[in-house]
């Protein structure tokens, strides 16, 4: 339902900016936004779940058995291979983030309708093929390092047909890949949750939130600025280095 408003939106967001601009726009999502403050606020209830109780001196990770040391190294190992594998796959998010101002100039000279348009498929075709390929994968046997691993091949694939395009319908065939380079945003927390303890999930779901929010933030502000200084003599670059950061996570999860 998420995706199917958000798209139908987007489509009309196109029309809406070629028939009378954008700061219409900008004032209504100002107020969506401030009226989503006051429903947070007034409307959520705190919820009444008993607090358990938990050791806060239990270390990070720690199995109650005899090999725990072993073990908890093991682990340790592992999460920190899924947080930086998750760390460069937003920096590959982050570095695709100028593709508005890229599809703006040359050679497509998009207009507001023909990326509202691209936005919709965009979000329609990775709702309903992202979830058609996990259930392939899933039923193929694949553990979820393997499907991330997957992920950011197509996530290659994808940002390497966005730079080389020449034409516009090489940006819809990029479309195709792109529904099945999001696993490793999707598969992160899951990963996580099995390898720590209820009363850690917390801390380590707030790390992650805090590390998403800092990376795309300042990364996008960094790809902006890198865009502006090579657009004059190489304007897919930024694109490529995107299709080369892929590398790094991809063999993390293997």
């Amino acid at each position: 339902m998420t995706t199917g408003l958000s798209a139908l939106v987007t489509f009309a967001i196109g029309y809406y900016i070629k028939w009378r601009g954008f700061t219409d726009l900008l004032w209504i999502a100002i107020s969506l936004e401030f009226l989503s403050i006051l429903a947070v606020i007034f409307l959520l209830k705190t919820s009444n779940a008993p607090i358990v109780s938990t050791d806060e001196t239990t270390p990070l990770l720690v199995p109650h058995h005899d090999n725990r040391l072993t073990i908890c190294q093991l682990l340790n190992v592992r999460l920190l291979l899924i947080i930086n594998s998750y760390i460069f796959h937003l920096l590959v998010l982050a570095a695709m983030t100028p593709l508005l101002f890229y599809l703006l100039s040359s050679p497509f000279y998009w207009s507001s309708v023909d990326i509202g348009n691209f936005s919709a498929v965009s979000l329609i075709s990775t709702a309903i093929f992202s979830i058609f390929g996990m259930k392939i994968l899933n039923l193929c046997g694949a553990a979820d390092a393997l499907i991330c691993a997957f992920g950011h091949v197509c996530f290659f694939g994808y940002t390497l047909c966005i730079a080389l395009a020449k034409h516009s319908w090489q940006l819809y065939i990029a479309l195709t890949i792109h529904p099945f380079s999001i696993y490793q945003n999707s598969l992160t927390i899951s990963m996580i949750s099995k390898l720590v303890q209820i009363n850690e999930r917390n801390h380590i779901f707030t790390i992650i939130t805090e590390i998403n929010t800092i990376i795309l933030a300042f990364g996008s502000s960094l790809a902006n600025w890198i865009y502006a200084q090579t657009v004059s003599y190489e304007k897919n670059f930024l694109f490529l280095c995107a299709s080369g950061l892929c590398i790094i996570p991809f063999v993390l999860n293997l």
